[in-house]
């Protein structure tokens, strides 16, 4: 995959940091196609995700968001509390929500990290 279009955040594990990676995902969403609405699904999915893990860590969370063509891949991590095997989750609301709003997403602990990966591709509007 062609790496030019990567960006890099490392956030603090605090709800307030939330919308500097939402301004990111939506450029990135800009600059792959994506229309307004799609940017939105796009914000309130890693906005979702990014909270489920800030819920269980202190650590900073690792943001990658990239764009490939017409797609956009983002990657949030931390490392995991050994102690704490469980996977963070959505709400059921925000589930459904985040189910909505992306091609793909999840939630994982493995390898010492908690992580989540969101992939939202452009649509031509009018075609769901």
């Amino acid at each position: 995959m062609d790496t030019d279009d990567e960006v890099y955040l490392l956030v603090p594990p605090e709800p307030r940091h939330l919308r500097s990676i939402r301004l990111v995902a939506a450029d990135a969403g800009a600059r792959a196609g994506l229309d307004s609405s799609q940017i939105n699904d796009l914000k309130i999915a890693v906005d979702e995700l990014c909270h489920a893990i800030m819920n269980e860590t202190d650590d900073r969370i690792l943001v990658r968001v990239v764009v490939h063509g017409r797609h956009i891949l983002v990657w949030g991590s931390v490392p995991a509390d050994h102690e704490t095997p469980r996977v963070p989750r959505l709400h059921n609301a925000a589930e459904l929500i985040v189910d909505a709003a992306t091609d793909y997403y999840a939630l994982d602990h493995k390898s010492g990290k908690l992580s989540f990966v969101v992939t939202k591709q452009a649509v031509p509007t009018g075609v769901r």
